[in-house]
């Protein structure tokens, strides 16, 4: 455990008290083999927009924490020569994936393994949402809009990151017993609780709070030993943004989730990060966290780096009592995987006909809006619709427009500050937006009509395809056993940001789809495979908050989602328990190739010059000979621009050094929490560079330096390698202060 406060590492946080709630016995998962693999994919951190917000005037000047991709690659024993069926789940530290991305990871790994083995119907990625990332990996021009076009150095990183980390877990792969466990987690709030009690309170009473709150959790113990299992990762899945970091933030960063796999790999199991094979945490995101906030309570307190630090903990601490709780309890129900199934497909949401149940009568009389798949008496299967009046059985999605309300921004986590927008707005936003909005894509009578009650901002659909996707993709992994239940687990790719609401009906729908007992996990993996806004039930539509003003295909949108899932997941019902290939779906349309159609208008690095009188690494400023254990040491030094280190395997920008036998040997790096990175520039092509260590408070005494090391680019081009050094300090041990 590492306290912000105290910078002190303990085995248990005196903060966050073991729960009682955890759901009964685990599910052992007997018959798979997994392996497991992690890779930097961090990009630019200086001169490069984050990704987020959309604030222009957001850029990068420094680094937190280094972005991982961390891969799991399922497959079973099978007869030699067979086809082993498989499928991948990658959580990436990104703002989200999407299909710029995902086509190119799929196509790096067909390089190296050829066409069958991994493609894009088994290979699931998912982002885990992080806010102070560097942008520019979509081919769309909306999401590259506010970082100023297509960040190909970034592109390249993140792809590339990905591929090597599924190397690395396909290189892993052992048979393995998989613990699924869950608890319940009490950090976050919903930042739309108008917006949610506007869902009907006989649908509310269901659940005793307003955010999902539950951990699941999956413990992945090799068995290749005739030793004890040896643990191999473990996945943490739990709905919240990470905006921990805000709005201002300057620093590239993993956010809480970040910060939670940090904690676990790094101080918990001890890995190396530069080893290729190490124990790997991914700490991923549920669908579900569209109005889910991290800024509330205590762990809304202190500043950007205080908050990341304490829901990073809190994530890590309950991930870390059920990994324990999973292996000390006396019994678990174990399941024996008999198959692994997949499924695919492309959906045109731009105007796709929904299947509506009248509601009859009875329902249309009713004083409250009523969701049909919650109505007492109907099954869940129904699609997710709802309305206070009787709706025709046939409905359609319409072409994907952004609101008032998605322009406004998030009101918790970070609004926009756009003059005349707002959350809950219903109304035209005047007639200057109007006018803009009519100019970039003149909009009609019936469009307008199809997002009632949201009043168009921006009619994205209508524009050219390179704007937003309107072509998203759909996905379902699953693990299938014999008997009763069918199914172990379930992962289902979701390219939206849920409300939470809408994520608890589309689970319910789907669980009847596949006929899957209460106690198998079906996980809504957010943020995956493409990015294509955010989806609200019907009636959260109605508020026009934030999501509902960013719920790009209509009111409408939750229901054809939910129409089109539980087809995918029939389509894989029907799948025979011997058939391979494992995998059912159909490819009716498909997203357009964007890639030689993209612009860049944020300048790049021309050249370096070290500020007059120094060479590149001096030191400008220097430490002091002293410390104790809990001050801050810092060093800036005469650099070259960051982005020339972009890619480069295993850089690091510092290290804190310590003087071990007359051999200076490295005690932390860039990639440690107690580290901090800083650029910025001086004049028109120099740069500063500092470098901060936040000492721990049980840091053992000794003597230190600081070190940093870059890459400095001429004129011609050429890259100079340097490095550059603090004077020698020394660590005491903490001073404690008495009071007489």
């Amino acid at each position: 455990f590492f306290s912000p406060a105290t910078h002190r590492w303990s085995h248990r946080s005196s903060m966050a008290p073991r729960s009682d709630e955890t759901a009964g016995l685990p599910l052992a998962l007997q018959g798979l083999s997994v392996g497991a693999g992690c890779y930097d994919i961090t990009g630019p951190v200086a001169e490069v927009g984050l990704m987020g917000y959309g604030n222009m005037r957001q850029k990068a000047a420094g680094l937190q924490l280094r972005l991982r991709s961390r891969a799991f690659v399922f497959t079973m024993p099978c007869e030699e020569g067979s086809p082993k069926p498989c499928f991948v789940f990658v959580s990436a530290d990104l703002w989200s994936c999407t299909e710029a991305v995902k086509t190119a990871v799929v196509e790096g790994l067909q390089e190296i393994y050829g066409p069958d083995l991994y493609t894009r119907e088994n290979v699931l990625i998912s982002g885990t949402h992080t806010h102070s990332g560097p942008g520019g990996f979509s081919h769309h021009a909306l999401y590259n809009f506010s970082v100023l076009g297509f960040q190909k150095d970034n592109f390249d990183v993140i792809c590339r990151g990905i591929v090597r980390s599924i190397v690395r877990a396909h290189a892993r792969v052992m048979p393995a017993r998989c613990l699924v466990q869950s608890g319940k987690l009490r950090i976050s709030a919903n930042r739309s609780k108008e917006a949610y009690d506007r869902n009907p309170s006989w649908e509310r009473q269901h659940y005793t709070s307003d955010v999902d709150e539950e951990v699941t959790m999956m413990r992945i113990d090799s068995l290749s030993t005739a030793e004890a299992a040896t643990p191999l990762g473990v996945i943490s899945w739990f709905a919240m943004h990470p905006t921990s970091m805000d709005r201002d933030n300057i620093f590239v960063s993993g956010d809480n989730k970040g910060v939670a796999g940090y904690l676990f790999e790094r101080k918990l199991m001890g890995v190396d990060y530069r080893s290729s094979e190490h124990f790997v945490a991914a700490f991923a995101q549920r669908a579900a966290l569209g109005d889910v906030t991290p800024n509330s309570g205590e762990n809304g307190a202190g500043d950007s780096l205080t908050r990341t630090l304490w829901s990073g903990l809190r994530q890590f601490e309950k991930t870390r009592e059920l990994w324990e709780d999973s292996a000390a309890l006396p019994g678990s129900e174990a399941v024996a995987v008999s198959g692994l199934r997949y499924a695919h497909t492309y959906v045109d949401f731009s105007n796709l006909e929904v299947e509506l149940p009248d509601l009859g009568p009875s329902m249309a009389d009713s004083k409250e809006p009523t969701a049909p798949e919650m109505s007492p008496g109907r099954g869940s299967l129904q699609v997710a619709a709802a309305a206070s009046q009787v709706l025709s059985q046939r409905q359609r999605t319409a072409p994907a427009a952004i609101g008032a309300a998605g322009g406004a921004g998030s009101t918790a986590d970070g609004p926009s500050g756009l003059p005349g927008l707002t959350e809950g707005q219903v109304k035209s936003p005047g007639l200057l937006y109007n006018f803009a909005r009519e100019l970039l894509s003149p909009t009609s009578p019936q469009l307008r009509e199809a997002h009632s009650p949201k009043p168009v901002l921006l009619a994205t659909g209508l524009m050219d395809q390179r704007w937003t996707p309107k072509i998203v993709p759909l996905q379902l992994l699953a693990a299938e056993c014999e008997g009763p239940r069918r199914w172990a687990f379930a992962l289902v790719a979701v390219p939206f940001e849920l409300s939470t609401m809408a994520g608890r009906r589309l689970t319910k729908s789907l669980r009847e789809a596949l006929g899957a007992p209460d106690d198998c996990p079906i996980i809504l993996a957010g943020l995956a495979n493409a990015y294509a806004g955010y989806c609200t039930t019907f009636e959260e539509y109605q508020q026009q908050d934030y999501e509902g003003g960013m719920t790009m295909f209509g009111p409408h949108q939750l229901a054809a989602l939910t129409q089109e899932l539980c087809r995918l997941a029939a389509s894989l019902c029907e799948l025979s328990r011997t058939s391979f290939p494992s995998h059912a779906g159909k490819e009716a349309v498909s997203p357009p190739d964007l890639r030689n159609q993209q612009w860049n208008v944020q300048t790049g690095v021309v050249a370096d010059k070290p500020m007059s009188g120094r060479q590149f690494g001096d030191a400008i400023s220097d430490v002091h000979s002293a410390y104790f254990a809990g001050n801050s040491v810092r060093a800036s030094f005469c650099a070259g621009h960051p982005k020339n280190s972009v890619g480069i395997p295993f850089h690091s920008f510092l290290e804190v050094q310590r003087l071990q036998d007359s051999t200076w040997v490295t005690h932390a790096d860039d990639g440690d929490l107690e580290t901090l990175f800083r650029w910025r520039r001086r004049g028109i092509a120099a740069s500063e560079v500092a470098v901060e260590w936040q000492i721990p408070a049980g840091t053992v005494p000794g003597t230190f330096r600081l070190v940093h090391r870059g890459h400095a680019r001429s004129l011609s081009g050429a890259i100079q390698v340097y490095e550059g050094f603090s004077q020698q300090f020394e660590v005491r041990p903490q001073l404690e202060v008495c009071r007489l």
